[in-house]
């Protein structure tokens, strides 16, 4: 298996950096809980490094070495019930037997929640669903790949958002959700939002689930956002300065907030 950069998923050679991103890729340690660099999921995803962690998951970024992209793979992990040692397993084991019957339950949930996004894949303002699985004691969702700033990046940068920018991003966004209680009640995965622009950079809104990262658009005025798990995320515009996590922090930085994952 190709080796590839944990940061950005470039092909390296040992002893020199990333020839992409340029980061030295061999200093990447992830937590002892999260999967191993290089790990493979289905004989097809090999994930990077974890690009966000919650009290329900963890978002890796992860390789499709099928179709030659990045994709986001979310593993469900919620650290009340359970743990892994990576040195023994790389299976997920319960704290306690009487945790087992709860934790299947919501493995179970995370699994139909991702069924009925990819249901909704004609919905641009839904984030795409590419696939899902059990593995490892666990289950997965590989999701699109999006590369951006958090909102709290772009008000930093730029200062409050406009009322009438904020209404034109929620308003596809809760045609998106409309859409979504149609298929389930209290849907719980997708917490996040994402904007980008259409053929006339007029900006519409995605809805991601967390962990996802956001793409920069080619136009001068296009403008896509990253998905978090409060609030909304703002436009990426051509020539401004990234995040290079998901949540604005460096290599294997997370988010310990529990609605990460919710």
């Amino acid at each position: 298996m190709e080796r590839r950069c944990p940061y950005c998923m470039s092909p390296v050679q040992p002893g020199s950096p990333c020839p992409a991103c340029g980061r030295n890729w061999e200093r990447y340690q992830p937590a002892s809980h999260h999967l191993p660099l290089g790990s493979l999921l289905q004989d097809r995803y090999q994930l990077g490094r974890a690009l966000g962690e919650g009290g329900f998951g963890i978002t890796y970024l992860g390789w499709d070495t099928v179709l030659k992209r990045k994709v986001a793979v979310k593993e469900y992990f919620p650290t009340f019930l359970v743990s892994r040692e990576v040195s023994l397993t790389l299976d997920v084991t319960c704290h306690t037997s009487g945790n087992q019957p709860t934790y299947e339950k919501g493995r179970e949930q995370f699994l139909r929640e991702a069924k009925t996004m990819a249901k909704l894949d004609s919905i641009p303002e839904i984030v795409q669903v590419l696939d899902h699985f059990p593995e490892h004691n666990t289950a997965y969702i590989v999701m699109e790949f999006l590369e951006g700033r958090t909102l709290k990046e772009v008000v930093a940068q730029s200062g409050p958002i406009p009322a009438d920018t904020m209404l034109a991003l929620l308003e596809p966004v809760l045609r998106a959700m409309e859409a979504m209680h149609c298929e389930t009640d209290g849907f719980r995965l997708c917490s996040g939002l994402s904007e980008r622009a259409d053929r006339n950079h007029y900006p519409k809104a995605r809805i991601c689930p967390p962990g996802a990262v956001l793409r920069p658009g080619s136009g001068p005025l296009d403008r896509r956002v990253r998905p978090v798990r409060h609030g909304v995320l703002l436009p990426h515009r051509e020539g401004s300065p990234q995040g290079d996590a998901p949540w604005g922090g460096g290599a294997g930085s997370h988010d310990s907030s529990p609605a990460a994952g919710s």
